[in-house]
């Protein structure tokens, strides 16, 4: 229910939770991750908005604290794009399937 009323942008790892939301999807984590790791998108663009606080939530399938190196979630987000996460968002809830992030102050 608080995301939901969030201006701007989300990002979520799962389409579902964004269009049930009736956000808008943004970024698509595991197709634009594997065409960049083929050469084939800048990730430059996701990585200066995380970097400048520009999603009101990250909505996540796994906490910024566990290594997912060896999960889905590993595929579908880069090392650097997970640290840059981690650096400029904070963790406010955890519910159920999902960890709720919002920019840091």
């Amino acid at each position: 229910a608080n995301v939901k009323n969030l201006s701007g942008p989300i990002l979520s790892e799962d389409m579902n939770f964004t269009v049930l939301l009736g956000k808008e999807i943004w970024f698509q984590s595991f197709e634009f991750t594997q065409l960049h790791r083929q050469g084939r998108w800048d990730i430059t663009p996701l990585h200066q908005a995380l970097s400048q606080k520009q999603f009101s939530a990250l909505i996540l399938m796994f906490d910024l604290e566990e290594d997912i190196s060896k999960k889905a979630s590993g595929q579908r987000f880069l090392p650097e794009t997970v640290a840059l996460m981690k650096d400029n968002y904070d963790l406010v809830a955890q519910e159920g399937y999902y960890w709720i992030y919002y920019p840091k102050r």
